[in-house]
Formats: C-alpha cells, structure tokens, sequence
C-alpha cells in the first residue's frame, strides 16, 4: 500500500512539473534538475508562446491563423488549471498518505470535491476545444489524455477515502496514461510550430 502511494505520489509531481511543458514521461520526482529544466521550457515556449508565433508552418489563410492563436491560448489556459489541480491533488494525497484519517475531515472532503469539480470543468472545456484542421492530431490526443484523466477524476475521491488499493492503482494507471496521451498532444503541438 505505501510502495503503491508513494508511486502515485511521485507520478503526481511529475505531472504538475509536466503538464503544461510537454517534458518526457520518464522523468521522475527526484530528478530535480530536470524538473527545473522543464520549469525553464515551460517559460521559454508554452503553447501560448506558439500562439504567438506569426509564421506557423502550414497556416497562410489569416482566418486559419486565427483559430490556431485562439485554440492554442485557451488550451494554454486549461492546461495551466490542470497542472494546478493536479499540484492540489498531490498535496491531498500527501495528507492522505502521511495521516489516512483525514479523509475523513471536512477540509479534506471539500478540497476534494471541489478539485474533482474543476477537474471535470477543465477536463470538458479540452474536450469541447475547437480546434482548427491543422491541431486535428493534437486534438485526438488531448481527448485520450481527458479520456484517461476523467477515469481518474471520477474514481478518485472513492479510492482515497476509503484508502482502496485496487482502485488508487488503477487511479495511477489512469493518471499515467492521460499524462503519456497529454505529453504526445504537447509533441505534437510543438512540432507545428517548429
């Protein structure tokens, strides 16, 4: 059960390092230097850096170029909310982990319950992108991550408060796999704007 939380833990962190940068999904929790890496590419080239680009590689129709810089600022903005939440989900899992009790505090519950709700917000706002003919593939992408990381949201506050082994597994499984879908939706989004 700790191995298996300590595990979650860590996938966690490196999501809320990971998610809006695109960085690889081998990096793990300890490897500080490459967390402050990912740190300084987020800075240098986010996604709402590319929207900002004026040249964009496979776009000449101004009204295309639009609908690129307004689909990549909105999904810079939903992926900085969904690095955010999964910063709170850690800290929820770390109180969990340290002191399981707590689930059973107010505070706990109603942090909880209004991540798992603006974790569905952010996770049916990528969904429901609209996303022009050129980020179709990045779409795709973003959609198996939301599918993934929905599984994740729904199971969550059962598998936590009642401390449910099986299922903070398949959590982690889940949670792993939206961070692999999101981070091929990143590549491919870069690749773009190369």
């Amino acid at each position: 059960m700790k191995k298996i939380s300590m595990i979650f833990l860590a996938v966690l962190m490196v999501s809320v390092f990971t998610a809006c940068s695109g960085a690889g999904s081998d990096a793990s929790s300890t490897e500080t230097k490459k967390e402050t890496d990912t740190t300084e590419k987020v800075k240098k080239k986010s996604a709402n850096d590319a929207s900002k680009d004026e040249n964009i590689p496979g776009l000449t129709d101004p009204d295309e170029k639009e609908k690129f810089k307004t689909y990549t600022a909105s999904l810079s903005k939903n992926l900085k909310g969904l690095a955010d939440n999964l910063s709170t989900l850690a800290e929820l899992n770390k109180n969990a982990i340290e002191n399981p009790s707590i689930t059973k505090t107010e505070a706990w519950k109603t942090t909880a319950e209004t991540n798992h709700k603006n974790m569905e917000q952010l996770i049916q706002n990528i969904r429901l992108a609209k996303s022009p003919s050129i980020t179709q593939d990045v779409q795709d992408k973003l959609f198996l991550s939301m599918d993934e990381y929905q599984f994740a949201n729904d199971n969550y506050l059962k598998a936590f408060s009642k401390m449910d082994t099986s299922l903070i597994e398949a959590f982690t499984i889940h949670m792993n796999k939206g961070q692999e879908y999101l981070n091929q939706a990143l590549d491919k989004l870069k690749a773009l704007t190369k």
